[in-house]
């Protein structure tokens, strides 16, 4: 089941009722309240959430495999505990599922993407870099860059993958011919 929940940035960790009256906060409410989230109400009864003045946090839905709302539900009513946060999350991850994106085990070697990036709409995946290959415009001149995916996330900027296409070149800019583009994106072959 998909569960609704709080991802807060200060301690990085994703927090979600289990039962309508299982207020789970993160772990900045027992630090700095003022930086702190919470939120109560279980899946499927209300939502109320309480921040600090400090607070920063988004709203995610993520996907717990192999749990069920009675699960949840018990585990709170038993105190059993198991559930509730999640450390560790992958936020990027979580977002780009949450957007309908595609994450890194999806991807397949030299196929083309159309996303979402600062110069580029159009990437090529690359395993084997671990990364998107694509062409960027500076100043004019037209190369060759790479770019890494959300998961990868150095602080730089990031190409977000949103759909697999066959052939990137109607998408490319008009003035960069389909010659020197196949130059820049290599087909698939047995040597990549």
């Amino acid at each position: 089941m998909k569960v609704t929940g709080l991802y807060c940035y200060n301690c990085e960790k994703f927090i979600y009722s289990r039962s309508r009256h299982d207020m789970v906060a993160c772990d900045c409410y027992s630090i700095n309240k003022e930086l702190s989230v919470s939120i109560d109400g279980g899946q499927s009864d209300y939502v109320k959430v309480s921040t600090g003045s400090k607070s920063n946090y988004k709203f995610l839905q993520v996907e717990m495999k192999d749990i069920t709302e009675e699960d949840l539900i018990n585990d709170w009513r038993y105190e059993n505990n198991n559930y509730g946060f999640i450390y560790n999350l992958n936020i990027n991850r979580a977002i780009l599922e949450y957007i309908g994106g595609i994450t890194k085990k999806k991807l397949e070697h030299l196929s083309y993407y159309i996303g979402i990036c600062r110069n580029s709409s159009v990437a090529q995946w690359n395993k084997k870099e671990n990364k998107f290959i694509y062409m960027r415009n500076k100043m004019g001149n037209y190369f060759v860059d790479k770019i890494n995916h959300p998961e990868d996330d150095d602080g730089y900027d990031l190409f977000i993958p949103i759909k697999k296409i066959s052939s990137p070149y109607s998408l490319l800019p008009k003035e960069l011919n389909n010659k020197r583009a196949s130059e820049l994106f290599p087909k698939k072959n047995k040597d990549n």
